[in-house]
């Protein structure tokens, strides 16, 4: 099969998915923002403590409260999800001045929920998941075509593939939009697809990279004996103190507590350290740093979602959203007016009346 026939069918067998994908991607941008939006304003003044602020969430729920996400800013809510045996996940929003309860949200409970599930295929689970991740690969190469494809038009200006040419007419103004559209959204078409793909199978892409990335650095400590019971904000501050430089993103109450840090105001994405604490004891059980592949990883989905560089790298995932299906609206028009052409030849061949008797055949071109 020809590269560019190649092109035509997986942009007309799979356009529909990747426009949908582009839509929702560019929503999902704002997601947490979505998400919180219904969250009436926190009150000014000083936190509970961790450990009151957690026991309350206890209050309104059935089950051990699984994660907790401190504020990292004035003005933001603390986070508590739980595990409901009934499968999903609930968050419960508190503010951390007084422990007022702002929301209950189970996973699924609001509609981008339903478009990040429907994004990343979850929604047909684990083979959803597997489907979306190959439909990356598909259009990766779908861009890359579309990039070795573009230089041979020989017949076309170089302007009628550079930039958009006023005054073209039909088929050729479809083409030359195409064209555009296409060479400028696909360098990020291609980021956005392998990373895509790459967050799909973090089990291949570990497989992948481990051999050639360098391992994690060996934590420069031991395991610390604590001098007595701490509570969840005396592990926050004893596993701060393990990683000078880093904060807490998350706790992850087990047995132990797990807390989960980030480099503190790092300008780059970073994979996450982890350091797992013994309550009544206050001591640091086990601790790890993030090897070269967490950081790749880290920085693929940055560059996915478009936090990699602020609002500059949300406004272009947007934009790379938008030109989905904006792309396929355009192929499948060139598509569909090429058959359409190819038709009206036909048929004005088959009308053609036939050459007279004895009248001259037409000269060999």
């Amino acid at each position: 099969m020809s590269a560019r026939r190649l092109h035509r069918w997986l942009g007309l067998g799979l356009g529909l998915w990747f426009a949908l994908a582009g839509l929702t991607g560019a929503v999902l941008v704002f997601w947490r923002e979505i998400e919180a939006a219904p969250l009436p304003a926190i009150a000014a003044g000083p936190s509970l403590p961790l450990s009151e602020l957690v026991g309350r969430a206890k209050q309104h729920q059935a089950e051990a409260p699984w994660r907790v996400f401190p504020p990292q800013g004035e003005g933001e809510p603390l986070r508590v999800e739980f595990l409901p045996e009934a499968g999903g996940r609930v968050s419960l929003y508190l503010d951390p001045t007084d422990g007022r309860v702002l929301a209950k949200l189970p996973w699924g409970g609001a509609a981008i929920h339903w478009l990040y599930e429907l994004h990343s295929g979850h929604i047909l689970g684990r083979v959803g998941g597997v489907a979306v991740g190959l439909s990356g690969l598909a259009l990766a190469a779908l861009a890359g075509l579309g990039l070795a494809l573009w230089p041979r038009h020989a017949a076309i200006p170089w302007r009628e593939r550079l930039v958009s040419v006023q005054g073209l007419r039909g088929r050729r103004r479809l083409a030359n939009w195409h064209r555009v559209v296409g060479l400028r959204s696909a360098p990020l078409l291609l980021l956005a697809a392998v990373s895509g793909a790459t967050l799909a199978f973090p089990d291949t892409t570990r497989a992948l990279l481990e051999p050639v990335l360098p391992p994690a650095p060996a934590p420069g400590f031991g395991s610390k004996t604590g001098a007595g019971p701490l509570d969840l904000d005396g592990a926050m501050r004893l596993a701060e103190a393990t990683h000078p430089g880093w904060r807490t993103a998350w706790l992850v109450l087990e047995d132990d507590v797990q807390v989960v840090l980030l480099p503190r105001d790092a300008p780059w994405p970073s994979g996450r350290a982890w350091v797992s604490v013994e309550l009544f004891s206050g001591r640091v059980r086990a601790h790890g740093l993030p090897d070269a592949v967490d950081h790749v990883r880290a920085w693929l989905m940055a560059l996915h979602n478009g936090k990699a560089l602020g609002w500059l790298g949300r406004g272009l995932v947007v934009l790379l959203g938008l030109s989905l299906p904006v792309m396929g609206w355009l192929g499948w028009h060139l598509w569909r007016r090429g058959r359409i052409r190819g038709a009206r030849a036909a048929s004005g061949r088959a009308t053609a009346p036939p050459p007279r008797h004895g009248a001259s055949a037409p000269p060999a071109r």
